[in-house]
């Protein structure tokens, strides 16, 4: 819809579109928000003659809660450590996670375990592999929050997808054989949909960090977290 007039789209025929739609519910205002933004990532796909040009789709989701700042604060900063942060970046991402507290006093989340013993062997790989840097960037993104001032009564998850050609083309090139990846925190759901003569088929990309799901509720039985009820009875998935 325009101010001139309704406009109909055939998605049938251009399969390439991006589309959104959010609904506040019965909130007084919504707290949700999205990005989509092509990125450039060194040494992901085939570099063409276009230096400057964008060989990636970022999509992100954000769904905040308790207010919209650090939904906001995503949808401003997340697509941007993915595409810049880098292997000088780790010492760094580490040590403030390590700060959290005595049980993550010498973590290294499993993506990064090469890329560390890597480093202090002084072996510094040229480029970062697509786990390290979703891995890098989340955290990164996670230890600017807990420093932010509405941090310990606002939160959000977030669930993203890039969409790239090996070959370096334009996701929305006929040409394209694309690559996807999910990454996600929290208990928003990624879902891949495809037409058929039957009706259609929708695929789940991720899994929930929502009690819910069995192997997330063992993992927080095991530290002797426990919980009941959902969101709407005022029961707290373990991402907020």
């Amino acid at each position: 819809y325009t101010e001139e007039g309704t406009v109909r789209v055939d998605v049938r025929k251009s399969p390439q579109l991006i589309g959104q739609s959010s609904s506040r519910g019965t909130r007084e205002y919504n707290q949700d928000r999205a990005a989509f933004i092509p990125l450039r990532i060194p040494g992901m796909v085939a570099d063409r003659k276009d230096q400057s040009s964008a060989q990636i789709m970022y999509l992100g989701v954000y769904d905040g809660h308790g207010g919209d700042a650090c939904s906001d604060y995503l949808k401003q900063v997340l697509h941007r450590y993915i595409e810049s942060v880098g292997v000088n970046d780790l010492q760094f991402v580490l040590g403030d996670m390590r700060q959290y507290g005595k049980d993550w006093s010498s973590y290294t989340p499993d993506a990064l375990r090469c890329l560390e013993e890597s480093v202090s062997k002084y072996e510094v790989p040229s480029f970062l592999t697509i786990d390290e840097r979703l891995t890098l960037a989340f955290l990164r993104a996670d230890n600017d929050i807990k420093n932010m001032r509405w941090s310990d009564g606002q939160g959000s998850t977030a669930c993203t997808a890039l969409l790239w050609d090996a070959e370096g083309l334009p996701f929305w090139s006929h040409d394209s054989q694309l690559n996807l990846v999910i990454a996600n925190v929290g208990d928003c759901k990624a879902i891949l949909c495809k037409a058929d003569k039957q009706g259609g088929l929708a695929l789940a990309l991720n899994t929930l960090h929502h009690p819910g799901v069995h192997a997330e509720r063992e993992r927080l039985q095991s530290h002797g977290a426990f919980f009941s009820r959902d969101s709407f009875g005022e029961e707290r998935a373990m991402a907020r």
